[in-house]
Parts: C-alpha cells; sequence; structure tokens
C-alpha cells in the first residue's frame, strides 16, 4: 500500500548525512574562527565546553534507555556498543567488530551513533587546528592550508584505498572530506565575508543544480554501491558546499 509506496520513494536518503556532515563542518569551523576572533571566547576549553552541554545529556540519555530496554527489543546488543556510544567512536566499533558483526553494530539500536561519532572526531580535529593555526602568522591562510590538504587525503583515500565497503563507508578518515568541505568553504567566507551577496544572483543556477543533483542521487540510490564509497563522496562533498553557498547568497532557493 502507501507504506510500500514511500519506502520507495528515496532509497538513497542516507545522502542526507553527506549534506548534514558538510553543513555541520561549515558551521562549527564558522563558529570556531569567530571566537577565535574575539579573545573573551577565544578558549578552546570554553568552545568543548559548550559542545559537551550541548551533545552529551540527549546522547547518554539515549543510550541508557537503550540499555535498559535492550534485554526485551534488542537481545543482541552487547556493552561495547553502549560504550562505543557513550564515548564517541561507534564508527570505529563498527570497522573494528568486522564483517561478521557488522550487522549487530550499525543495524542495532545504538548504529546511528556512528555520524556522531564522526563528527565529534572531527570538531576535535578542527578545533585543535585552528588553535594551532593561530600560532602562525597567517592563520586563516594556514588552516586553509590544513583543510584542503585533508579534503585532498580524504578523496584520495576513496579513490586508492584497497579497504572493504564497510571500512570506506564508516573510516573517520574516509568521510572527513565532506565536513572539510563545509570547513573549506567557512575558512574561504572567513576572508571573504561578503562573498556570497557579492555572487548574488550568480549563485541561483548552481544552487538548483546542486539541489537537483543531491535530490537525484537519493531517489535513485540504493545504499552506497561502488562508486559512491570510491571518490563519489568526495564529489558530493563539493555539491553540498555549493549547495549551501548559494542558500547564503538568498535567491531561488531560499
Amino acid at each position: 500500500g502507501a507504506t510500500s509506496e514511500l519506502s520507495g520513494l528515496a532509497p538513497g536518503g542516507f545522502i542526507g548525512v553527506s549534506v548534514f556532515f558538510t553543513l555541520s563542518g561549515f558551521l562549527v569551523t564558522g563558529l570556531l574562527l569567530r571566537r577565535r576572533a574575539d579573545p573573551a571566547t577565544a578558549s578552546l576549553g570554553q568552545f568543548w565546553v559548550r559542545r559537551i552541554k550541548r551533545l552529551a545529556p540527549a546522547s547518554l540519555v539515549v543510550v541508557l534507555a537503550t540499555v535498559c530496554l535492550a534485554p526485551w527489543l534488542w537481545s543482541g546488543m552487547q556493552a561495547s556498543d553502549a560504550l562505543a556510544g557513550t564515548f564517541g567512536y561507534t564508527n570505529w566499533h563498527v570497522i573494528w567488530s568486522g564483517q561478521d558483526a557488522l550487522l549487530r553494530t550499525i543495524v542495532g539500536p545504538l548504529g546511528p551513533y556512528w555520524s556522531l561519532a564522526v563528527e565529534e572526531q572531527f570538531y576535535l580535529v578542527i578545533s585543535i587546528a585552528v588553535a594551532f593555526a593561530w600560532r602562525t602568522r597567517r592563520p586563516i591562510r594556514a588552516l586553509g592550508a590544513f583543510v584542503a590538504i585533508g579534503w585532498c587525503v580524504s578523496a584520495g583515500t576513496q579513490l586508492l584505498a584497497n579497504w572493504p565497503n564497510y571500512r570506506l563507508e564508516f573510516g573517520t578518515e574516509v568521510r572527513a572530506g565532506e565536513l572539510l568541505a563545509g570547513a573549506g568553504l567557512a575558512t574561504w567566507m572567513h576572508l571573504r565575508p561578503n562573498l556570497a551577496q557579492q555572487l548574488g544572483s550568480r549563485l541561483a543556477p548552481i544552487g538548483v543544480l546542486a539541489l537537483a543533483i543531491i535530490v537525484g542521487i537519493a531517489a535513485t540510490t540504493d545504499y552506497d554501491p561502488p562508486w559512491l564509497l570510491r571518490g563519489g563522496y568526495a564529489g558530493l562533498s563539493l555539491l553540498n558546499a555549493a549547495l549551501v553557498l548559494s542558500l547564503l547568497g538568498g535567491g531561488t532557493l531560499t
């Protein structure tokens, strides 16, 4: 009936995670750069206290509730799944568990925590990168170089690494490119804060095209085909960044 029709509407709906990665990279990097520009908020400790207060309470409540209900609803859950969700390494827990335990770890009740883990690991790396960049003579350029190199390493890993698909799908260094695309956009706009407004209407067709391709992939792609894992996510990260930039410029999509 209607349910079965809706279930096939967007088989590639997981693409939304990629878009969210890029948006998150953009927002967090922009926040770090703005905080660095103000001596009153430049403390890296303050940044992490705010992240923990925002993320930890809800995350821990879900983990605790899952542990309590697991004996009745998911008997296959193990203590290691809860530990991974609590300490932010679910994606690596899935990888380390291997092919034999893949369904238990990723389809289990805490499996979706893998994407949160990738983001938390990115927050750690980008905050340290910003702190080190600010020790150089040209901090924004230094950060831009770090982001560009990181994106290239991520894309190269997707294309060249001889790893199983689940390693490519959940590895932090593999998926980091999507977050770094947003970080690169934030760094660029920190150098040129009026960029989106200056480009104005010229961004509209770019945004429409990027959105059309992203929606097209979501509507026609069935769960992580080889081409997506082998460089497709790197290309998608650039489409995501183009979409974010076009939205900041106003116009058709807004």
